[in-house]
């Protein structure tokens, strides 16, 4: 049985532009995840529905920011070192994604 992180994995080596996180000490309950999935859709919403001209657009080139799995460090998704597969990082729609997912992640 593949568990969603493996999904996740398989998928963002891909070039997906998703987002994984794991809440430590959390069982199957929604715990804190609206804390990490209210930014979450807030700003992808935007980058979707208002990022140029035509509606709704592709994120797939929108500057955006990604996330270090196994560091929990944010940068511009442009500055990843070469050396993080894409499946040791996480994509973050925004600086508040990017806040909420390193709190929720810690």
């Amino acid at each position: 049985i593949r568990n969603i992180t493996g999904v996740f994995e398989e998928r963002r080596a891909e070039g997906a532009l998703w987002c994984v996180a794991v809440e430590k000490n959390a069982g199957h309950g929604i715990e804190k995840t609206l804390d990490l999935v209210l930014p979450f859709f807030r700003e992808a919403f935007v980058l979707r529905m208002w990022s140029g001209n035509k509606l709704p657009c592709s994120v797939e080139k929108v500057p955006a920011l990604v996330g270090i799995r196994g560091t929990l460090e944010t940068m511009p998704a442009a500055k990843l070192p070469p050396q993080i597969p894409p499946a040791g990082s996480v994509w973050l729609p925004g600086p508040a994604t990017a806040k909420a997912w390193v709190k929720f992640s810690r």
